[in-house]
């Protein structure tokens, strides 16, 4: 999975990215989590449907208690088969 825009816009994250390599032939959810510090746990904060060439766009409202927070996006291609991006840090003020 591919991500090549991670931003904050109008107090919303938005990431974008596509799946590569093998397809679903179903339209899984994507979901984007966050946390807040480095060392908390994850929270699953929005979530959108792959679209069928392999693209998404998913968003949801930014922390707003904190400076810093980081972001991943994470869909289940199949039972066995879940891939998820790697961390993208987002300022946030």
């Amino acid at each position: 999975m591919l991500i090549p825009s991670a931003r904050l816009r109008d107090g919303v994250v938005v990431l974008t990215g596509r799946v590569v390599g093998r397809r679903p032939r179903s339209r899984p959810f994507v979901e984007l989590a966050g946390r807040r510090h480095g060392c908390s746990d994850w929270v699953r904060i929005g979530q959108a449907r792959l679209r069928r060439d392999g693209t998404f766009s998913v968003s949801a409202p930014a922390f707003t208690d904190v400076d810093i927070a980081v972001y991943r996006a994470r869909v289940r291609l199949a039972p066995n088969r879940v891939s998820v991006t790697l961390p993208r840090v987002i300022e946030l003020r």
